[in-house]
């Protein structure tokens, strides 16, 4: 899916870098309305350009770890917003094929805890 949306970039003169931005902007721009709109406080996000891209439209300067979920990927409270969000960014190639499933259910069993 990556290289076939690169051709297609490459095919309207997008270079990589700013295919790739425009992806992670995209997807941080859904994070913020979906956020906004449901009052939902929590985020799963993988990739590492992806999770950059969401911090920095929702205005977060800086977070605080809450609890590894597994080595490396741990969740966090974010400490710039007036109601803290709780975020797990996965990025590279930690965690393993189920971390998904122990992501959600470790945000869904604090759910009362922010």
């Amino acid at each position: 899916k990556v290289a076939h949306a690169k051709r297609l970039a490459a095919d309207f003169g997008m270079s990589n870098t700013q295919v790739s931005r425009l992806v992670s902007g995209t997807i941080a721009e859904i994070a913020d309305r979906v956020l906004r709109g449901t009052g939902q406080n929590r985020i799963l996000a993988a990739g590492g350009d992806t999770s950059a891209a969401i911090c920095s439209r929702l205005g977060i300067s800086g977070m605080r770890i809450y609890r590894e979920i597994e080595p490396g990927l741990p969740s966090s409270l974010s400490l710039s917003r007036k109601r803290p969000l709780m975020l797990v960014l996965k990025s590279g190639s930690f965690g393993g094929p189920d971390f998904f499933e122990k992501a959600i259910e470790h945000m869904k069993s604090r759910q009362d805890r922010l």
